[in-house]
């Protein structure tokens, strides 16, 4: 048994066609003209072509318990408690600096090489006490 295609609408240059529900080809402009949809035409002010950010018509909420610019809070953050830590004359062990942190050890470890080290410039010294424990210093 041999099947055929049905014919499809033909082109014609400059005009495109889509098909409608009835499945007879119409002509894009006359969609558009049915629908009072002008290419080009400007968009309303209230609506964007995408989601970028808040909606226009929230506001933003105020930020709560932020100390105003150019003061400082009384609380410490971590890389300031671990420096306090260290500048002690006896310094701070590892399992010291784990615990008033929260940080796993490799990332104290990393904080103490990156960021006091090498970003500070500040000397740490590293030497095992007594019972073989490490603990560091910054050098004074």
């Amino acid at each position: 048994m041999i099947t055929t295609r049905k014919p499809t609408a033909t082109k014609v240059a400059g005009s495109a066609s889509r098909k409608s529900r009835t499945g007879k080809a119409r002509s894009t402009d006359k969609i558009t003209a049915e629908r009072g949809v002008k290419e080009g035409r400007p968009r309303p002010a209230d609506r964007s072509k995408g989601r970028r950010g808040a909606k226009a018509g929230k506001a933003a909420l105020p930020e709560a318990n932020v100390p105003p610019a150019g003061t400082r809070s009384a609380r410490r953050n971590k890389g300031e408690e671990l420096i306090a830590l260290l500048k002690r004359p006896m310094g701070a062990t590892l399992p010291e600096l784990i615990d008033a942190s929260g940080w796993q050890a490799h990332s104290v470890r990393g904080f103490l090489s990156g960021t006091v080290k090498k970003r500070m410039g500040l000397p740490i010294e590293s030497v095992p006490d007594a019972q073989g424990v490490r603990r560091y210093r910054i050098k004074a």
